[in-house]
């Protein structure tokens, strides 16, 4: 729950967690979280304070780990 939250902090926690898997793991950083809140702005009804609050805390607007399954 704390990393789904940490926003850009998970970047940090993110690479970490990748460097040190034994499995193959990407790291995928958003170099412009910035577009993430303009195309949810975009989308007037969807873009409530709850939404706002989560594209803004949520890791996953600055950081996705992928894993080979």
């Amino acid at each position: 729950m704390f990393r789904k939250y940490s926003g850009a902090v998970d970047i940090w926690l993110s690479s970490l967690i990748s460097s040190s898997s034994k499995q193959l793991m990407y790291c995928l950083v958003n170099c412009s979280p910035s577009r993430t809140f303009e195309a949810m702005a975009a989308h007037r009804s969807q873009w409530v304070w709850f939404r706002r609050l989560f594209v803004r805390l949520s890791s996953y607007t600055y950081v996705n780990m992928l894993q080979k399954i």
